[in-house]
């Protein structure tokens, strides 16, 4: 047997009933009543994962049906968008797309506004005090 926590019907915890790490101690003793009880038993041979979905109505587990990207670090995400942009104006130029200087210009300052970003996450501009930017 084994006990399965979940939040919002996905895993988050699987807990096996005997855990060699605490031999001889049964899981009544490892965990509350009140936990045990949020948790679903299952039989050792249920095949369950973290992040797995649980539905409640026919007591069975499925794994997510996209694995969810990581989370790409803000810093990471600025730099990739400054590359895209770039880019973007580069293709359209070697394609010999007419792009108004009034265009380029916005881009320009867009440009700017992200490498503000940029320094401001790196903290080399600007600094939290009491919860608001100075």
């Amino acid at each position: 047997m084994k006990y399965v926590f979940t939040e919002n019907n996905i895993v988050r915890q699987i807990i096996p009933e005997i855990d060699p790490a605490f031999p001889g101690i049964p899981i009544t003793e490892r965990y509350t009543s009140e936990f045990l009880k949020q948790c679903v038993a299952v039989d050792e041979i249920v095949k369950v994962e973290i992040n797995w979905t649980y539905d409640p109505k026919t007591k069975a587990f499925s794994p997510p049906k996209s694995e969810p990207e990581p989370e790409q670090d803000p810093e990471e995400r600025i730099l990739t968008l400054i590359e895209e942009l770039e880019a973007a104006i580069s293709d359209a130029e070697n394609k010999g797309i007419y792009v108004k200087s009034s265009t380029i210009k916005k881009m320009a300052e867009v440009v700017e506004i992200v490498e503000g970003a940029e320094e401001i996450l790196r903290g080399k501009t600007e600094i939290i005090e009491g919860g608001k930017f100075s």
